[in-house]
């Protein structure tokens, strides 16, 4: 469990723990979707979830920023 800083309640340690938040990012495209990964992956990131047709009609894919944050990205599925 992380510390908890007494200025806010906000985490003192830097980058994800068990748990932790993730932000999701809409994207108008399935299309967007592809593109936005592929220059991520170009740029370095990790991709932690290859972008995938969800059973709800949505594609997602979650990147981690350089903290190791995670980042949700989802659109439309192309099938949709």
């Amino acid at each position: 469990m992380p510390r908890i800083s007494p200025a806010g309640g906000m985490p003192a340690q830097r980058g994800p723990w068990r748990g932790g938040p993730q932000i999701d990012l809409d994207l108008e495209s399935a299309e967007l979707l592809w593109a936005t990964v592929e220059d991520l992956r170009t740029a370095g990131a990790r991709i932690a979830k290859e972008p995938t047709d969800m059973s709800w009609g949505q594609r997602f894919a979650i990147v981690v920023d350089p903290d190791g944050y995670r980042i949700g990205l989802k659109a439309p599925s192309s099938s949709s």
